[in-house]
């Protein structure tokens, strides 16, 4: 079902397996507690859908799904685990994702070199969402809430959270080398817990809590 559009559709309990959906659009369309297995969305875009059971508050399960440069747009993602996935530039954006579990491969492997690619959420919600034990490289969470948000060992090294709501966020032993956390509010960031965190990029307004992270005051 290849570029196949689907609008205004209804999926309960169901299960797609090995089913390929690349370039293909979805609207307004519901899928409550589904399970998606081996199932390829690439390039695929969905509006407006859902995929979080409010009733139950539960979400859809995603495994060995090729999520590469699939578009999600206003679209509810709250409790789905989207697990053991590819996501090479997976969009997020104007979503809710409250707690919502990652773990995808989003970089693309092309012979014998790895191009970088990461994600990009913007402006979505993602609290209590647990993204432990990740790459995500050059990834972007402007503008998303993350408060309470799980990056624990993760690697981030280049990704943007600028203007993120970085609340209580678990960062412990995550490497940050060249992330940027400029104009993010970040009470609960403690510096300290982090792997390594070489040319972190930090606003003006931030230096006084990420010195006091450090034990170190600062005076006139």
């Amino acid at each position: 079902m290849t570029a196949f559009p689907f609008y205004e559709v209804r999926f309960n309990g169901c299960t797609f397996r090995n089913c390929t959906f690349e370039s293909s659009r979805f609207g307004d369309s519901q899928f409550i507690n589904c399970r998606f297995t081996h199932c390829s969305f690439r390039d695929a875009e969905f509006k407006a859908c859902t995929f979080y059971d409010e009733a139950g508050d539960s979400g859809s399960e995603w495994q060995f799904c090729d999520l590469s440069e699939t578009r999600f747009l206003k679209c509810n993602l709250g409790s789905n685990k989207i697990m053991k996935s590819k996501g090479f530039l997976l969009t997020l954006t104007e979503c809710s994702a409250v707690a919502l579990h990652l773990d995808l491969a989003v970089h693309r492997r092309i012979a014998s070199r790895t191009v970088i690619g990461g994600i990009r959420c913007s402006r979505t919600k993602m609290r209590d969402a647990v993204l432990r034990n990740g790459d995500w490289e050059e990834s972007k969470f402007e503008h998303c809430d993350l408060r309470d948000a799980d990056f624990s060992h993760s690697r981030l090294t280049g990704a943007s959270f600028q203007n993120a709501t970085l609340t209580n966020a678990r960062f412990n032993d995550a490497i940050l080398n060249e992330a940027a956390i400029a104009h993010a509010e970040i009470e609960g960031f403690d510096v300290g817990v982090l792997q390594s965190y070489d040319n972190l990029v930090v606003s003006r307004d931030q230096h006084e809590a990420i010195l006091n992270t450090l034990s170190i005051r600062t005076i006139n």
